[in-house]
Parts: structure tokens; C-alpha cells; sequence
């Protein structure tokens, strides 16, 4: 019998989404459930690791901070906080290892993002995508 190592990619909610950070607020964007990607037989299996990782791109390049957070069924499962800068426009994100060992397989990752400091004028938005990595073992005998 051999146990390998199985990477099983989430895109959550369906691939980019744009994000209003022209003003504050909490829940700017939160992923419709709809779109959120189910855990399914993946829940049954011993994780090694799961990983939440993503990129940020903006209209215009502005000092912004936003806290991205990755929920599962409505609860927080980690989140990291981007303070962007007018230098650049495009940022990456990794909060690292995330614990996932509570949900079930009908649990459903979402995405919520909110503004604390503002992007210039109120049309400024951000493209923002998000993907979980989990890691888990796969036996052949």
C-alpha cells in the first residue's frame, strides 16, 4: 500500500470579483452561496494542509486597506489584511495554513471582504480572486 499527496484546488466564488473600495464598509463583497464551492467527499479525507491564497488588482493604484477573509458555512476560517499603496497595482495575498477540520462535506467556503480605508473616489474597485489549496493524502494498495 503507498499514500501520496493530493492537491485538490477551490476557486471560490467562481474566479475574480470586483469589489467596490472607492468608500469603507464592512461586507463589501461577500460571495453569494450559490457560487461557493462545496467541500463534498473532500471533508471525509485526513488533511495534510489547506491554504487560502489569492490576488488583488486595482483600477488605479491607491493606499487601500481591505481585510480579506475566507469563511466556512459563515464561519471565519482565517483572514489577512491588504493596505495596499499607490505604487503598484497588483498584489498578492497568502494567509497560510487554514484549519478546515470542522467542516462537513455540505459546508460551503465563501469569501468576505471589507473596506477599513478607502481607495481615492468612490469609483475605484478592486479585482479580486481567492483560491483554497488543500492538501490530502491519496492510498493506493
Amino acid at each position: 500500500m503507498s499514500e501520496f499527496a493530493n492537491t485538490t484546488c477551490f476557486v471560490i466564488s467562481g474566479g475574480v470579483v470586483e469589489v467596490p473600495v472607492g468608500a469603507t464598509g464592512t461586507d463589501k463583497y461577500l460571495t453569494d452561496v450559490v457560487a461557493a464551492p462545496i467541500l463534498g467527499d473532500l471533508a471525509r479525507l485526513k488533511y495534510i494542509e489547506a491554504v487560502f491564497r489569492g490576488e488583488i488588482a486595482l483600477d488605479i493604484a491607491e493606499a487601500c486597506e481591505m481585510e480579506i477573509s475566507l469563511l466556512g458555512d459563515g464561519v471565519s476560517l482565517g483572514m489577512v489584511t491588504m493596505n495596499t499603496t499607490a505604487a503598484k497595482k497588483h498584489w498578492a495575498f497568502n494567509l497560510g495554513e487554514i484549519n478546515m477540520s470542522a467542516l462537513t462535506g455540505s459546508s460551503k467556503l465563501t469569501i468576505k471582504v471589507d473596506v477599513n480605508t478607502a481607495a481615492g473616489t468612490v469609483a475605484n474597485f478592486a479585482r479580486i480572486s481567492g483560491l483554497v489549496d488543500v492538501t490530502h493524502p491519496i492510498i493506493i494498495s
